[in-house]
Protein backbone atom coordinates (compact mmCIF):
# COMPACT_ATOMS: atom_id res chain seq x y z
CA UNK A 1 0.00 0.00 0.00
CA UNK A 2 2.88 2.26 0.73
CA UNK A 3 6.83 2.45 0.24
CA UNK A 4 8.66 1.91 3.46
CA UNK A 5 10.30 4.74 3.13
CA UNK A 6 11.76 4.34 7.11
CA UNK A 7 13.32 1.27 6.04
CA UNK A 8 15.05 2.85 3.25
CA UNK A 9 16.72 5.55 5.35
CA UNK A 10 17.81 3.34 8.16
CA UNK A 11 19.13 1.37 5.06
CA UNK A 12 20.82 4.61 3.68
CA UNK A 13 21.91 5.91 7.14
CA UNK A 14 23.67 1.94 7.53
CA UNK A 15 25.62 3.03 4.13
CA UNK A 16 26.65 6.30 5.23
CA UNK A 17 27.89 5.29 8.68
CA UNK A 18 30.06 2.28 6.97
CA UNK A 19 31.14 4.78 4.42
CA UNK A 20 32.84 7.29 6.58
CA UNK A 21 34.73 4.15 8.55
CA UNK A 22 36.01 3.38 4.90
CA UNK A 23 37.08 7.12 4.30
CA UNK A 24 38.74 6.83 8.18
CA UNK A 25 40.35 3.92 7.27
CA UNK A 26 42.19 5.50 4.26
CA UNK A 27 42.64 8.89 5.96
CA UNK A 28 44.57 6.63 8.74
CA UNK A 29 46.78 5.59 6.09
CA UNK A 30 47.42 8.54 4.09
CA UNK A 31 45.28 11.90 3.98
CA UNK A 32 43.36 12.86 0.68
CA UNK A 33 41.94 16.13 -0.45
CA UNK A 34 38.41 17.06 1.08
CA UNK A 35 37.21 17.38 -2.51
CA UNK A 36 37.57 13.23 -3.07
CA UNK A 37 34.70 13.04 -0.47
CA UNK A 38 31.47 12.62 -2.22
CA UNK A 39 33.90 9.92 -5.04
CA UNK A 40 34.79 8.12 -2.65
CA UNK A 41 31.72 7.57 -0.93
CA UNK A 42 30.06 7.22 -3.94
CA UNK A 43 32.56 3.99 -5.04
CA UNK A 44 32.01 2.69 -1.46
CA UNK A 45 28.18 2.51 -2.07
CA UNK A 46 28.45 1.04 -5.00
CA UNK A 47 30.86 -1.53 -4.22
CA UNK A 48 29.11 -2.47 -1.09
CA UNK A 49 25.70 -2.68 -2.98
CA UNK A 50 27.04 -5.05 -5.59
CA UNK A 51 28.73 -7.36 -3.15
CA UNK A 52 25.45 -7.74 -1.25
CA UNK A 53 23.53 -8.66 -4.17
CA UNK A 54 25.84 -10.65 -5.89
CA UNK A 55 25.27 -14.57 -4.97
CA UNK A 56 27.92 -16.59 -3.74
CA UNK A 57 30.03 -14.39 -2.04
CA UNK A 58 29.38 -14.22 1.59
CA UNK A 59 29.72 -10.95 3.08
CA UNK A 60 30.66 -9.49 -0.47
CA UNK A 61 33.98 -11.17 0.03
CA UNK A 62 36.26 -10.23 -3.29
CA UNK A 63 33.52 -8.19 -4.96
CA UNK A 64 33.31 -5.57 -3.07
CA UNK A 65 37.47 -4.92 -3.01
CA UNK A 66 37.53 -5.80 -6.64
CA UNK A 67 34.67 -2.90 -7.47
CA UNK A 68 35.99 -0.81 -5.18
CA UNK A 69 39.48 -0.73 -6.16
CA UNK A 70 38.51 -0.64 -9.86
CA UNK A 71 36.25 2.49 -9.43
CA UNK A 72 38.96 4.31 -6.98
CA UNK A 73 41.76 3.33 -9.15
CA UNK A 74 41.70 7.49 -10.76
CA UNK A 75 41.78 8.66 -7.23
CA UNK A 76 44.47 6.86 -5.23
CA UNK A 77 47.48 5.05 -6.02
CA UNK A 78 46.77 1.13 -6.26
CA UNK A 79 48.79 0.17 -3.68
CA UNK A 80 46.74 2.70 -1.25
CA UNK A 81 43.53 1.19 -2.41
CA UNK A 82 44.83 -2.02 -1.34
CA UNK A 83 45.98 -1.69 2.00
CA UNK A 84 42.93 -0.22 2.87
CA UNK A 85 40.45 -2.13 1.13
CA UNK A 86 42.00 -4.81 3.50
CA UNK A 87 42.58 -2.75 6.19
CA UNK A 88 38.91 -2.23 6.16
CA UNK A 89 37.53 -5.74 5.50
CA UNK A 90 39.55 -6.87 8.78
CA UNK A 91 38.49 -4.02 10.97
CA UNK A 92 34.72 -4.47 9.93
CA UNK A 93 34.58 -8.23 10.36
CA UNK A 94 36.50 -7.88 14.06
CA UNK A 95 33.93 -5.41 14.62
CA UNK A 96 30.63 -7.81 13.90
CA UNK A 97 32.56 -10.96 15.51
CA UNK A 98 33.24 -8.05 18.79
CA UNK A 99 29.22 -7.64 18.61
CA UNK A 100 28.28 -11.41 18.59
CA UNK A 101 30.46 -12.09 21.44
CA UNK A 102 29.60 -8.88 23.52
CA UNK A 103 25.78 -10.35 22.44
CA UNK A 104 26.76 -14.01 23.52
CA UNK A 105 28.65 -12.68 26.83
CA UNK A 106 25.63 -10.68 27.95
CA UNK A 107 23.39 -13.89 27.75
CA UNK A 108 25.82 -16.28 29.48
CA UNK A 109 26.37 -13.44 32.43
CA UNK A 110 22.39 -13.35 32.92
CA UNK A 111 22.42 -16.89 33.20
CA UNK A 112 24.81 -17.11 35.69
CA UNK A 113 23.37 -14.56 37.98
CA UNK A 114 19.61 -16.56 37.95
CA UNK A 115 21.04 -18.65 40.71
CA UNK A 116 23.01 -15.49 42.33
CA UNK A 117 18.81 -13.65 42.84
CA UNK A 118 17.70 -16.52 43.81
CA UNK A 119 19.95 -17.13 46.46
CA UNK A 120 20.04 -13.36 47.58
CA UNK A 121 16.36 -13.38 47.93
CA UNK A 122 16.33 -16.32 50.29
CA UNK A 123 18.86 -14.88 52.53
CA UNK A 124 16.86 -12.09 52.80
CA UNK A 125 13.78 -13.83 52.92
CA UNK A 126 12.18 -11.93 50.03
CA UNK A 127 9.25 -13.01 48.26
CA UNK A 128 9.53 -15.15 45.22
CA UNK A 129 8.84 -13.51 41.96
CA UNK A 130 6.72 -15.12 39.30
CA UNK A 131 9.94 -15.73 37.31
CA UNK A 132 11.45 -17.73 39.75
CA UNK A 133 8.38 -20.05 40.23
CA UNK A 134 7.36 -20.08 36.74
CA UNK A 135 10.60 -19.91 34.53
CA UNK A 136 10.16 -19.44 30.73
CA UNK A 137 11.85 -23.43 30.30
CA UNK A 138 8.81 -24.68 32.30
CA UNK A 139 6.15 -22.92 31.16
CA UNK A 140 7.45 -23.96 27.67
CA UNK A 141 7.48 -27.20 28.22
CA UNK A 142 4.86 -27.52 31.00
CA UNK A 143 1.85 -25.98 31.03
CA UNK A 144 0.23 -26.45 34.48
CA UNK A 145 -2.92 -28.11 34.70
CA UNK A 146 -5.96 -26.73 36.10
CA UNK A 147 -7.72 -28.60 38.67
CA UNK A 148 -11.54 -27.74 38.78
CA UNK A 149 -13.06 -28.28 42.35
CA UNK A 150 -15.18 -30.75 42.84
CA UNK A 151 -19.20 -29.82 43.56
CA UNK A 152 -20.68 -31.51 47.30
CA UNK A 153 -23.98 -31.47 47.26
CA UNK A 154 -25.66 -30.80 50.79
CA UNK A 155 -27.37 -34.06 52.36
CA UNK A 156 -30.90 -33.75 53.57
CA UNK A 157 -31.36 -34.94 57.34
CA UNK A 158 -34.48 -36.17 58.37
CA UNK A 159 -36.13 -35.82 61.47
CA UNK A 160 -36.11 -39.33 63.15
CA UNK A 161 -32.34 -39.03 61.59
CA UNK A 162 -32.54 -41.44 59.49
CA UNK A 163 -30.42 -40.99 56.17
CA UNK A 164 -32.50 -39.93 53.06
CA UNK A 165 -33.51 -42.40 50.48
CA UNK A 166 -32.18 -41.30 46.82
CA UNK A 167 -34.68 -42.86 44.60
CA UNK A 168 -32.66 -43.80 41.59
CA UNK A 169 -34.09 -43.11 37.75
CA UNK A 170 -35.89 -45.67 36.07
CA UNK A 171 -33.30 -46.74 33.01
CA UNK A 172 -35.55 -49.16 31.54
CA UNK A 173 -37.24 -48.86 28.48
CA UNK A 174 -40.93 -48.05 28.08
CA UNK A 175 -43.32 -50.21 26.60
CA UNK A 176 -44.04 -48.98 23.11
CA UNK A 177 -47.96 -50.71 22.70
CA UNK A 178 -48.61 -52.43 19.67
CA UNK A 179 -51.24 -50.44 16.76
CA UNK A 180 -54.06 -52.54 15.72
CA UNK A 181 -53.44 -52.50 12.16
CA UNK A 182 -56.23 -54.61 11.45
CA UNK A 183 -59.50 -53.65 9.38
CA UNK A 184 -62.65 -52.66 11.32
CA UNK A 185 -65.01 -55.64 11.08
CA UNK A 186 -68.67 -54.00 9.79
CA UNK A 187 -71.84 -55.34 11.43
CA UNK A 188 -74.51 -56.80 8.89
CA UNK A 189 -78.09 -56.15 9.86
CA UNK A 190 -80.21 -59.52 10.75
CA UNK A 191 -82.70 -59.90 8.72
CA UNK A 192 -83.49 -63.38 10.05
CA UNK A 193 -85.97 -62.37 12.74
CA UNK A 194 -89.35 -60.37 11.65
CA UNK A 195 -91.74 -59.57 13.93
CA UNK A 196 -94.92 -61.69 13.68
CA UNK A 197 -97.07 -58.21 13.51
CA UNK A 198 -94.96 -56.90 10.08
CA UNK A 199 -95.89 -60.57 8.94
CA UNK A 200 -99.86 -60.37 9.28
CA UNK A 201 -99.92 -56.71 7.67
CA UNK A 202 -97.86 -58.06 4.49
CA UNK A 203 -100.47 -61.24 4.03
CA UNK A 204 -103.34 -58.87 4.59
CA UNK A 205 -102.31 -56.36 2.09
CA UNK A 206 -101.74 -58.90 -0.47
CA UNK A 207 -105.30 -60.75 0.01
CA UNK A 208 -106.67 -57.00 -0.47
CA UNK A 209 -105.06 -56.43 -3.62
CA UNK A 210 -105.76 -59.53 -4.79
CA UNK A 211 -109.29 -59.29 -4.20
CA UNK A 212 -109.88 -55.87 -6.09
CA UNK A 213 -108.18 -57.81 -8.88
CA UNK A 214 -110.88 -60.12 -8.84
CA UNK A 215 -113.29 -57.40 -8.94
Amino acid sequence: QAYPWRSLLGELGFVLLRGLGFMMTIVALQAFEPSLFFPILGAFSVAWLLGLVVPGAPGGVGVFEAVAIALLGNYLSSGLLLTSVALYRLISTLAEALGAGLIWLEERITQLMKPVAKAKRRLLLMPATDIDLYPPEAQDSETPETVQPETVQPETIQPDGSEPEVSEPDMSKPEISELDTSEPKISEPDTSEISTSETVDAASYSASLSSTNKG
